[in-house]
């Protein structure tokens, strides 16, 4: 998140504006001059204007930051993915409410335990190198592996990953989690049908209920109708009846 940028006070401005204020007060108002010369009562005067209107600024500006970083919470702890940070050693450091959900363990238990050990045994080799292959690296990577659940299920996460420089430190790694299941479970189906499918002697679609739309064919059913697969995909069953009901 982009920080806000602080909003320098010009001293001249703000002197210009303490003595107009200072113009419309009472005569007798504010320090009393006890004898002192009138140019020292002034410029008194003039100062203790000055800090009251720095110290107003210095309040809007707290309001403002307090809003901004309530903005920022509940981006960063409600959004639709998880959101960790782990050190160069692959130990969690922060993770948000949406990240613990997935892994499925009580934030205050995730700091400081080693990511590692939710990924499945086949994945933590290839997960392995992966991290590797990101701290040497200033571009974001992607891997996706499956993770196991502190209840013991499991679920196909796609974990988009850069590394992050700090200043005198161990550079640390930001890591976005998504939980992918359901897309990789289409493209498991999609595998199927297409491996069962293309090379049937008979004609293979696939119908929307709702309004008759088709949303896969086969390699029989662009021979037979004379469309292509992408045109079929555009079509819907109705297109394909002949015109002639007989």
């Amino acid at each position: 998140m982009p920080r806000r940028r602080k909003r320098r006070i010009d001293p001249d401005i703000l002197r210009r504006k303490a003595e107009k204020k200072l113009a419309k007060q009472p005569a007798d108002s504010g320090l009393n001059d006890s004898g002192s010369p009138d140019e020292v009562i002034h410029e008194l005067r003039v100062h203790q204007i000055e800090l009251e209107m720095q110290n107003e600024n210095l309040r809007e500006t707290h309001i403002a930051l307090e809003e901004s970083w309530d903005k920022y919470i509940d981006l960063y702890e409600f959004a639709p993915v998880g959101y960790m940070t782990i050190s160069s050693k692959a130990v969690i450091e922060e993770i948000n409410l949406t990240g613990a959900g997935l892994l499925g363990v009580e934030r205050y238990g995730l700091i400081k335990d080693r990511f590692r050990r939710f990924i499945v045994e086949e994945d933590q080799e290839r997960w392995d190198r992966f991290f590797i292959s990101v701290l040497r690296s200033e571009e974001k990577q992607t891997i996706d592996v499956k993770i196991r659940k502190h209840d013991g299920s499991f679920f196909d996460a796609r974990l988009d990953c850069i590394r992050m420089k700090r200043t005198n430190v161990n550079p640390v790694v930001r890591i976005a989690i998504s939980d992918i299941t359901e897309q990789k479970r289409a493209e498991e189906r999609l595998k199927i049908f297409k491996t069962f499918t293309e090379n049937a002697r008979d004609i293979v679609l696939f119908i929307r209920k709702s309004d008759g739309r088709i949303i896969e064919a086969n390699q029989k059913a662009s021979e037979v109708y004379g469309f292509s697969h992408d045109m079929l995909l555009g079509m819907t069953l109705f297109n394909l009846r002949a015109s002639d009901p007989r």
